[in-house]
């Protein structure tokens, strides 16, 4: 036997595992067909575990989760099994691999592995019949493990019957799933759906009654949708997208007797649908699919991007401008420039300044306004402003005074900032109103901030005194000076306060 060289593969702390293993006596029905070793290793589940050791670097296999990125204490068990009994290991033959787990799972029927499945998942639970948070990820180890096994068992007929109990036994589990384990486990499982469906059609055809018939009963409860994610990976040509289509239709069907959040969740798969139809030939299809589902955003989204391929322009713009009318305020910004540039390049400027007035209005911003007044036709501009000043005055009048800086309508803006007696509002536009209103700006600072002052009684708002106070300092100095004396002298009996008045002259005086 080849000198086996555990140290190069494994880090220490894997080591100290696997050894651990191998000498509890963890390591079962060692098998090898020269120096391919093949065994089980009992951790929280049994581990199926391969070794190659004609390769270099060995070519090793396990089954847990931790394997797929790193080689395993299990691998190591095997290893110094193999090391230390050598001799003791048999023979087997090529298809003992099989054999060996139809023996290990009674008969290697699939009715089999969702006993073990059950009973190791029984030992999880608590009292209360419940997996707490610490051993969620145990559970998930059960259900990867049952899937790599069923694995070998596709062709076998109750198969499709394991699935449908693994999958309800994810759904109705007593677990804390704080760390998401639900998804990851019915994220294992569809990958064994994914292949059993992928056989033949009638595999599909079961698949999909299931569906339907799980959805109408309800039988996975919040979790209804999460079986339907398998169609994600299965469509790969015209043919299963067809078939992918068809049952995402029967399922519309339902949609008025499912709850509403399970019909919410399923518009992503109306959205997939379209992109199968568009994809895979059907394009007109998809486009009138899609416009009958314009509520969705995401179609929105989808839509677009067909039409940008179809250079059908119209259809762009006005699916463009409809989600201007929609989208949240953090992307209208960029949804707005995207749809100005459209405009420029198909020569339709004229309905820029409509599209930014419907803009402004679902969320103002100076920005927007600026894009507004560029666009807008200069000869009507003045009487256009003064309306949707007033408009935008009775919603906001923050926004109001937005437009009065940009149109340097300064007395109405200072008339606001005093009315407002704020000095946040104050500092915003103190510059602004610098050359027109000094004085009045200095006076208001000087009012605010004392009234501030006064009620102060912690350090939290002593810093925030003085924050203002330094910014009264960019705006005047001179009579910040005067006011951190008269501070001094007012509240010379708070420690705390003259400590941050002291630094406030340290940094800006």
């Amino acid at each position: 036997m080849k000198k086996i060289n555990l140290d190069q593969y494994f880090e220490s702390r894997i080591l100290k595992r696997g050894y651990n293993y191998y000498r509890e006596g963890s390591v079962f029905n060692v098998k090898k067909i020269g120096d391919v070793y093949t065994a089980y290793v009992q951790g929280n589940s049994s581990y199926r575990v391969r070794v190659d050791l004609n390769k270099e670097p060995y070519d090793m296999e396990c089954s847990c989760p931790y394997a797929e990125v790193d080689y395993c204490k299990h691998m190591a068990a095997l290893l110094y099994y193999v090391k230390n009994n050598e001799e003791d290991i048999s023979q087997g033959d090529k298809n003992d691999l099989k054999k060996q787990v139809k023996i290990l799972l009674a008969g290697g029927e699939a009715q089999k592995i969702f006993a073990v499945v059950e009973h190791q998942v029984n030992r999880l639970c608590g009292r209360d019949g419940m997996i707490t948070w610490n051993k969620g990820e145990y559970f998930v180890d059960i259900i990867f493990n049952a899937t790599k096994q069923a694995e070998l068992l596709l062709m076998e007929e109750d198969i499709f019957v394991l699935i449908t109990k693994l999958y309800h036994l994810i759904a109705t589990i007593s677990m804390d799933g704080s760390n998401g384990e639900h998804g990851w486990s019915f994220t294992i499982v569809n990958k064994l759906t994914l292949k059993y469906i992928s056989i033949c059609k009638e595999n599909f055809i079961k698949f999909e009654n299931y569906i339907v018939e799980e959805l109408e009963q309800h039988l996975l409860g919040d979790f209804s949708i999460e079986p339907i994610h398998t169609l994600d990976d299965y469509v790969k040509d015209r043919t299963t997208a067809l078939l992918a289509i068809q049952c995402i239709e029967r399922i519309e069907n339902l949609i008025p007797k499912l709850e509403d959040f399970i019909s919410y969740g399923f518009e992503e798969f109306i959205v997939k649908k379209v992109t199968w139809y568009y994809s895979y030939g059907n394009k007109g299809t998809a486009i009138k699919v899609a416009n009958k589902h314009l509520k969705n955003d995401e179609m929105l989204t989808v839509l677009k991007e067909i039409y940008k391929q179809e250079n059908n322009i119209n259809g762009l713009l006005n699916i463009m401008e409809k989600k201007i009318d929609r989208c949240v305020w953090t992307v209208l910004e960029d949804n707005v420039n995207e749809l100005i540039q459209l405009y420029v390049e198909t020569g339709n400027e004229d309905r820029i300044s409509c599209m930014l007035e419907k803009a402004i209005y679902r969320e103002f911003s100076s920005e927007l306004f600026l894009k507004l007044k560029k666009y807008y036709p200069k000869d009507d501009w003045n009487e256009y402003i003064v309306n949707l000043s007033n408009k935008l005055k009775k919603r906001s009048i923050y926004n109001y005074m937005v437009i009065c800086k940009h149109e340097r309508w300064f007395d109405n803006l200072m008339n606001e900032v005093e009315q407002h007696q704020d000095i946040r509002v104050l500092e915003q536009y103190a510059e602004t109103l610098r050359e027109n209103y000094h004085e009045k700006i200095t006076q208001l600072y000087r009012y605010l901030i004392l009234s501030i002052a006064s009620y102060q009684h912690t350090r939290k708002g002593y810093v925030e005194v003085v924050d203002h106070l330094s910014c009264m300092s960019k705006f005047d100095v001179n009579e910040s000076c005067i006011l951190y004396e008269e501070l001094l002298e007012k509240f010379k009996n708070r420690p705390a306060f003259i400590d941050e008045l002291t630094y406030f002259k340290n940094i800006y005086l």
